[in-house]
């Protein structure tokens, strides 16, 4: 149990492509100082994980109190799948059981815990690989390594590498939703499932998520409470919708409502300017919002400015409401701080540590 990385250290190395995390050095036992120190000296192993290291521990006697090591105290029994091997000496709590990990820590809000389980469970990471590590890269592939490279990097406008990488989902909105019943009487086990709860479906890239919890979370927990949000929604597209469009069969709403009281359904389009800023992605775009209307459904377009600014905003989710034939919520004091404090996290956390 001594070698098992757990909590943020956990996250980390579960947001880094496999082609980078296959650079990491043999990692020795790690449950004595003198040889964690050692870990860290390792300069990949300090540019792809970030001290103190988390470390989950099944005894009393294996916890260290080392200043760089985080001891995390399981006694009992692990769920079912908890550990994952990441080469011949290195284990790592699976994406399941460090979202759990990570609801033990204190210092982890409801909130960072949110935006952690929609990453997971999402079909984006984000990982901004050092000139250090690119060469490392580059070296390896040179002397005839191969590396499982699913993963995509996501590239801006000019060819540039964003720090967004397009992988499939490392959790499962099934898995989520079962392990939660599962781990319910287990230590923070409540708080896990309260916050898998809330989780709407699966998201494509940070402003994704970012636009689902302000416009779906309770005003309680500082969102807006429009209901029946779905995530990137299967639409099947009708002849016509298909000759507009170009598609062959379906496209997938961003945030999708199916019922409101107009009857027509609406497509929120998150407009991201890593994807939506070319000229092609434009024309693409504006046929694809061309065929959902031909089939009835209402299409707003949102871009990172109006859900960054807090006026445009509020002006922009009175708009929705208006499509939804509803009304936006009214905020009392505690409600504005919470949405300010969601608003915070949402907006400044991605890439800093838990």
């Amino acid at each position: 149990m001594d070698q098992i990385l757990s909590g943020p250290t956990a996250f980390a190395l579960h947001r880094i492509p496999p082609q980078y995390r296959a650079l990491l050095p043999s990692v020795p036992f790690i449950g004595a100082p003198a040889c964690w120190r050692t870990v860290l000296k390792e300069s990949l192993f300090r540019t792809l994980i970030q001290p103190p290291l988390y470390c989950l521990r099944q005894t009393r006697s294996a916890c260290s109190g080392a200043k760089n090591l985080k001891d995390q105290l399981w006694l009992g029994d692990l769920p079912f799948g908890a550990i994952e091997n990441y080469g011949s000496d290195l284990q790592v709590t699976s994406p399941l059981m460090t979202l759990l990990t990570l609801a033990r820590i204190p210092h982890v809000s409801d909130v960072r815990l949110l935006m952690a389980m929609y990453e997971l469970c999402g079909t984006f990471s984000l990982f901004a690989p050092t000139e250090e590590l690119c060469a490392a890269l580059e070296t390896a592939r040179s002397a005839g390594a191969r590396f499982f490279e699913e993963w995509r990097p996501v590239k801006k406008a000019d060819g540039r590498p964003s720090g967004l990488w397009s992988r499939r989902p490392l959790v499962a909105i099934e898995e989520l939703s079962s392990f939660a019943n599962e781990v319910r009487t287990y230590r923070c086990g409540a708080r896990f499932a309260r916050c898998a709860k809330l989780v709407t479906g699966i998201c494509a890239s940070p402003f994704e998520v970012q636009a689902t919890m302000l416009l779906s979370l309770p005003p309680k927990l500082g969102g807006q409470g429009f209901k029946g949000l779905e995530n990137n929604r299967e639409i099947k597209l009708t002849s016509d919708a298909r000759l507009l469009s170009g598609r062959v069969r379906c496209c997938y709403g961003d945030l999708f409502f199916e019922n409101t009281t107009s009857g027509r359904p609406l497509d929120i389009e998150c407009q991201s300017g890593l994807v939506h800023d070319r000229y092609e992605s434009f024309i693409s775009d504006s046929d694809r919002m061309a065929a959902l209307q031909t089939m009835g459904i209402e299409v707003l377009p949102l871009t990172y400015d109006q859900l960054f600014n807090p006026e445009k905003y509020h002006a922009v989710c009175a708009h929705i409401a208006h499509l939804l034939g509803t009304k936006p919520p009214v905020l009392d004091a505690r409600m504005h701080q919470m949405e300010t404090n969601l608003r915070y996290h949402l907006f400044t956390s991605w890439n800093t540590p838990f």
